[in-house]
């Protein structure tokens, strides 16, 4: 398990919310909803952006 991926897990747990995730081959997919809002909520929306932090950070390593 790598770094990004505990910091991703740790924000999801602090924030207590359960995406969708998918993994197929060499591509991650995770869809946000809430379903109390019926739709995205502003924690959806800092999480995902959370998350495209992670991905910046892994994609500029060499």
């Amino acid at each position: 398990m790598t770094l990004q991926k505990l910091t991703v897990e740790a924000a999801l747990q602090q924030m207590a919310t359960l995406p969708q995730w998918r993994n197929v081959y060499k591509k991650v997919g995770i869809t946000w909803t809430t379903h109390d809002v019926k739709g995205l909520s502003t924690q959806d929306i800092l999480l995902a952006g959370h998350c495209d932090q992670v991905f910046e950070a892994i994609k500029s390593k060499p």
